[in-house]
């Protein structure tokens, strides 16, 4: 969509916000009781619809916002852009380490699709190029990998390097002969290469490198400025965290995990970082549930343990969020508390301290009363039993249940862990 189509786009969805808005302030004398019946239904619905709306218009903003920050960054950092031999395709080839397949016979390439589903299936039996058969046999291999290196080949480098770290030239581990190749290939700034020496200047190596955070740090910006959205997210994180002796810089944070987002929209990190700087209205980044919600729930979805439960953690702050901020407390039929719980659980399984504490204190707060009634359990003298399901609400009889099941929470209930 075109800059010009966004803005059309826009103006349609802010009128029928304006007419969303008309409705629910004709309905705004009804007070908010947990019965949706009536007229409070009808606001409530309201309400759903503005949110929905607010939430697609936050999204073509973010969407902009995301473009111009790309637009910015390649502007200073163009990217290396080749097309592969076989499809024709341009094929960024900085963005991430998987993008290309290197043959050694040759020391050519294709993208990744033109070459891996044919080796999965077993039906690659030369090279695609050079027509020279595949070599399986590591010892072959590596001799070829070699005649690569010696023509200056950087992923050849960072290759050959790889094995000597693994032992698999000559059996044994050579990490000098490791770190001297990838030097080689750090200095053509191939990513991998980059990003590998990053992680070894992070920790250091006994008797071969000395642990140096500045310098792992330095390394590991080069490589996201190379384009490789893995080091962009990896950079993000460093600045979002403070590590390395780098103090925390949410701007910065924000810039990269934008990046690496943008390039990579399933990258669980830096969907997690924006998530939670929306949340909070960090790193030059306006505070928005919305936002927030959808980052965080792209994340977890990817890896639910994102961050050892941050993101979990933060998603179900963001439901609360955005629920309270549209409805003003929680409706059934329209809560995202269930799911709100459902996720800070999560984080708590995780290993979240936070989100540890705070699900144990709601749950020892429900389960005192009846959803449905209110009654205390300690005036009902009797044990409540709670939702088998979501596990968030109690009741105090059959009967309470199925008055808050079909007033609506049949519509919020998520199955608990």
């Amino acid at each position: 969509m075109t800059s010009k189509d966004t803005q059309v786009a826009l103006k349609k969805l802010r009128e029928e916000v304006s007419s969303n808005k008309v409705s629910i302030k004709i309905l705004s004398e009804i007070p908010m009781f947990m019965n949706v019946d009536g007229p409070l239904e009808t606001k409530a619905k309201e309400q759903k619809k503005l949110g929905e709306k607010e939430m697609e218009i936050e999204l073509m903003i973010e969407e902009e916002r995301k473009n111009k920050v790309v637009r910015e960054y390649e502007e200073l950092h163009p990217p290396v852009e080749e097309s592969c031999p076989i499809c024709l395709e341009d094929i960024r080839i900085h963005s991430t380490a998987s993008v290309c397949y290197y043959y050694s016979c040759c020391g050519n390439w294709t993208c990744k699709d033109c070459s891996i589903p044919q080796i999965e299936a077993g039906k690659l039996r030369s090279c695609p190029l050079c027509r020279e058969p595949i070599m399986e046999s590591l010892r072959v291999y590596n001799r070829s990998l070699e005649k690569c290196v010696e023509r200056g080949q950087a992923w050849a480098q960072f290759q050959l390097g790889y094995k000597h770290q693994a032992g698999e030239v000559g059996g044994r581990v050579d990490m000098k002969k490791a770190i001297a190749l990838n030097n080689l290939s750090a200095e053509q700034s191939h990513p991998p290469a980059l990003s590998f020496l990053s992680g070894l200047y992070q920790k250091g190596v006994p008797g071969v490198i000395k642990k140096n955070p500045s310098k792992s740090t330095s390394l590991m910006k080069k490589a996201a400025d190379a384009g490789d959205f893995s080091a962009q997210a990896n950079y993000a994180a460093i600045c979002f965290q403070g590590q390395n002796g780098k103090k925390v810089d949410c701007s910065q944070a924000a810039h990269y995990a934008t990046l690496a987002s943008y390039y990579n929209k399933k990258c669980h990190v830096a969907n997690a970082i924006l998530g939670f700087l929306f949340l909070n209205g960090n790193g030059g980044l306006g505070q928005s549930a919305n936002l927030a919600t959808h980052y965080l729930e792209t994340a977890v979805k990817v890896n639910p343990n994102s961050f050892s439960g941050f993101a979990s953690y933060n998603l179900g702050h963001a439901l609360m969020q955005q629920c309270e901020g549209l409805y003003g407390l929680y409706i059934f039929g329209y809560s995202s508390l269930p799911r709100a719980a459902y996720w800070t659980r999560k984080a708590r399984a995780a290993g979240d301290q936070h989100a540890k504490k705070i699900i144990n204190n709601f749950e020892s707060f429900e389960q005192g009363k009846c959803a449905g009634c209110q009654k205390k359990e300690s005036v009902a003298g009797r044990k409540f039993q709670c939702c088998g399901r979501c596990k968030i609400y109690w009741f105090c009889s059959k009967e309470c249940q199925v008055v808050i099941w079909n007033a609506g929470h049949k519509v919020d209930c998520i199955k608990g862990e």
